[in-house]
């Protein structure tokens, strides 16, 4: 419980005190954004150690360079809270903590792309700098990568704590799993929001298909996984 209340009270505090210093983009581009993290967090699966894996690295890619990573990480904790928590009726700690790991995740890519996209210059603005470079696919993967580690060491220490299963094991079975379906749907998000700044032609959509179907297959292939494992435990038992 501390673990989570904990998270939750980090990321929710910092996220208010960026707030407070962010102008705020467009009230219609922010609940487009919103609504479309509600349906992404709604559509999740299970990992094979516990932990659920959801679209969401699509909007939140999308977010990072449209919004700026403050707002993304807001828009990204109410699709959580609502899609996740809410129609999903998960345990009300578990949609609390996973708002508050959302935040603090995007918040620290959003950093890291800052830091080696030199163009991008603070949290509170939208991370395209209107060109696109060797920079830019570095820091945009080093964003992505970032989020992926560092939101999968906080779930995984949940889990760990939950389940009594040892924090290694549960990080190294998930981990590989959740940067190969992040890198598609994150590929995706980029695609859409490069369409969107006009840096790519409208007929890049096409780009898109190959990605949601390899985004789709490696969520019913992670599901498959899922219960193979519970049925192997019901075997056992």
């Amino acid at each position: 419980m501390f673990y989570a209340w904990g998270t939750a009270v980090a990321g929710w505090g910092v996220l208010l005190v960026l707030l407070a210093g962010t102008t705020p983009p467009p009230f219609q581009l922010v609940a487009i954004f919103a609504l479309l993290a509600v349906v992404t967090e709604w559509l999740m699966v299970p990992l094979p150690r516990g932990g659920f894996q959801s679209a969401g690295l699509t909007v939140a890619a999308a977010a990072l360079l449209i919004l700026g990573p403050v707002y993304t990480a807001l828009v990204m904790a109410v699709g959580v809270i609502v899609g996740n928590g809410l129609l999903h009726r998960r345990p009300y700690l578990t949609t609390i903590f996973n708002s508050g790991q959302y935040i603090l995740s995007l918040l620290l890519a959003g950093e890291v792309f800052i830091a080696l996209d030199h163009q991008a210059t603070r949290l509170g603005v939208s991370l395209f700098s209107g060109r696109i470079d060797l920079m830019f696919w570095a820091a945009f993967l080093g964003a992505v990568l970032t989020y992926v580690v560092t939101s999968s060491l906080f779930v995984s220490g949940m889990v760990a704590r939950r389940g009594g299963a040892p924090f290694l094991t549960v990080f190294r079975a998930n981990i590989l799993w959740e940067i190969v379906n992040n890198l598609a749907f994150a590929s995706l998000g980029l695609i859409l929001a490069l369409i969107y700044v006009r840096s790519l032609p409208v007929g890049a959509v096409i780009l898109t298909l190959p990605l949601m179907l390899v985004g789709y297959i490696l969520m019913l292939y992670t599901t498959r996984e899922q219960a193979h494992r519970e049925l192997e435990i019901l075997d056992r038992i």
